[in-house]
């Protein structure tokens, strides 16, 4: 990946959720974190900026490249209510981003008291939807509270779309759902977390014509991340050489590419029909198509393990929602103790020497 790429990458990342990055301590943090990572030891001095929960695994729908398919929980298991609140006192001091995912977090009936238990302490808090049971009341409910970001996932134009998440109308549902929050709130409007995969890419122009008339929508292609067999078996036996004693489950989406099936996401990109089109990561054509290729081969390196984290419905905190490792578990210990504990550490000194097979197209670069 060039230094533009990154830049631009990062820079995308800032503006669409300035919320959840204030200016002074971004910019603070932007001066001390080349120091910490090139520091032994693989300690962050810094409380986690943004937590990621996926406060169920429980959907109605069914994404063949869902990360979270082998990671289940039973409901009896997740959190609850009072748990949410306990962890909204105990991170208030430390300001940190809030994003919530599942699954589908509408799958719970208490979604809205679990954004407001964050809220009620001022931190941003953020939702990540495929807005098929989102109700136009809930809508309300969270325009009021001030969600700082609503992220709605679509997989393709309508017929991919339905196909690919096996419920006939969720494509409309969705749109639905876009509408009714740009109604509700002016600012911030919805993002659209569009998936790319072999027959997304051919609907993008026909899904950008659809949402054209919704005022404030932002429309963010997502790379597909995957593994390949061969980049699956590699990390497995990386792993084996370095942390034999520590259980690890890969949740990455395994696929091997097929040469020319994502040229039309390259034609798209050149059209101009892309002006105001978000890409996560950013990637140049040369990139796109080694992105895409049997071996990504991409030049990067790995800040999310030093800033952020993410927190699974039964409050297991692992580093990566692709590569997952349980560092702790909130029920037991706080995120202070967790978040530097010797594994913890141990895990970032491993990346901090360069990445991990399994890391070859991480969306968080």
């Amino acid at each position: 990946m060039s230094l533009r790429t990154k830049l631009e990458s990062q820079l995308i990342n800032l503006r669409s959720f300035r919320s959840f990055f204030p200016l002074l301590r971004t910019v603070g943090d932007m001066l001390m974190l080349p120091a910490q990572m090139a520091r032994k030891g693989g300690r962050s001095n810094t409380f986690p900026f943004v937590i990621n929960i996926n406060i169920t695994t429980r959907c109605n729908l069914h994404c063949p490249y869902c990360f979270n398919a082998e990671n289940k929980v039973a409901r009896a298991d997740e959190l609850t209510l009072d748990e949410y609140r306990r962890l909204a006192a105990q991170w208030a001091p430390y300001r940190p981003g809030v994003f919530l995912s599942g699954g589908e977090p509408f799958a719970r009936e208490d979604v809205i008291e679990i954004v407001e238990a964050f809220k009620r302490f001022g931190l941003p808090v953020g939702l990540v939807s495929n807005g098929t049971l989102m109700t136009a009341d809930q809508a309300r409910r969270l325009a009021d509270l001030g969600l700082n970001a609503l992220l709605i996932s679509i997989h393709g134009g309508r017929e991919t779309h339905d196909r690919t998440v096996g419920m006939t109308g969720a494509y409309d549902r969705s749109l639905a759902a876009l509408r009714t929050w740009t109604e509700m709130k002016k600012r911030p409007g919805p993002m659209v977390n569009y998936v790319l995969s072999e027959k997304s890419v051919s609907d993008l122009a026909q899904f950008v014509d659809d949402v054209a008339d919704l005022p404030r929508v932002v429309v963010r292609l997502s790379h597909l991340n995957f593994l390949t067999a061969d980049e699956i078996a590699k990390q497995r036996d990386f792993w084996r050489g370095r942390f034999n004693d520590v259980p690890i489950d890969i949740l990455t989406h395994q696929y091997e590419p097929q040469e020319g099936a994502f040229a039309p996401l390259i034609e798209f990109l050149h059209s101009d029909r892309a002006r105001g089109v978000l890409t996560k990561p950013v990637l140049d054509d040369h990139e796109i198509r080694q992105w895409y290729s049997k071996t990504a081969a991409l030049s990067r390196r790995c800040v999310f393990i030093w800033r952020s984290t993410f927190l699974n419905a039964q409050g297991d905190v692992y580093p990566c929602q692709f590569l997952y490792v349980r560092m702790g578990n909130l029920r037991q210990d706080r995120m202070e103790a967790i978040w530097n504990n010797e594994l913890y550490r141990r895990f970032r000194s491993t990346l901090r020497q360069g990445l991990m097979p399994g890391c070859a197209r991480c969306c968080k670069i």
